[in-house]
């Protein structure tokens, strides 16, 4: 029969203390020692608490499935005037609606396919059309840095592609993408990739083209 409602929560935590120190002494043996502490004989050049989680949450029923994930850090500086650091790796939802052939993700993530190059905060619309294609809507701000606020560098970025796979192991993509900063275009691109992939071989061929 039907599968019931399931729920799968999963991850890990982790601290770790780091220091860093150096020492160093510069004396002519023929000369008595000074009595005198050389300030600059001795730097600290990390003191912090790391802490470290990542965990992630699922749901599933017939026809359905949902993810929530979170990677992330925070450095504790524990020298004069130093910072904590909260630096966010991923957080985003998953929802894949398998009737309607519909997968969408949403928040920051990382992507390599249909244009996009790596970590970005937004969104990603996936539609099974027909049999072999499947269409792709993204849209988002890059994120240079896993410590960045979203949007923090006002870019903006939108595409699409399509993906055809006419056979086992094999995928197909054509995109096109466009990215503004502070209303300027900071790039117009299009390009295809390949994949393939089997039990002892990996193949991948991606052509990007700024326009």
């Amino acid at each position: 029969g039907e599968r019931p409602e399931t729920w799968t929560v999963s991850g890990s935590a982790s601290q770790f203390y780091i220091r860093d120190d150096s020492f160093r002494t510069l004396r002519d043996p023929s000369l008595p020692r000074s009595v005198n502490e050389d300030l600059d004989a001795h730097d600290t050049h990390q003191n912090e608490l790391l802490t470290s989680l990542d965990a992630i949450a699922t749901w599933s029923k017939p026809g359905f499935k949902g993810k929530l994930r979170f990677s992330g850090t925070e450095e504790h500086e524990f020298s004069e005037g130093g910072n904590d650091i909260i630096a966010v790796a991923a957080l985003y939802a998953d929802a894949a609606i398998k009737d309607w052939g519909v997968e969408t993700r949403i928040g920051r993530q990382t992507r390599n396919t249909g244009g996009v190059l790596g970590r970005f905060d937004g969104a990603v619309l996936s539609f099974a059309a027909a049999q072999p294609f499947r269409l792709n809507a993204v849209a988002g701000s890059p994120v240079l840095r896993r410590r960045d606020e979203p949007f923090l560098e006002e870019k903006l970025f939108y595409g699409g592609s399509i993906d055809y796979s006419p056979a086992a192991g094999l995928d197909l993509t054509v995109f096109a993408i466009e990215q503004r900063a502070h209303d300027v275009l900071d790039r117009r691109a299009v390009g295809a990739e390949a994949r393939y992939i089997d039990t002892d071989k990996a193949v991948f061929a991606s052509v990007d083209y700024d326009i």
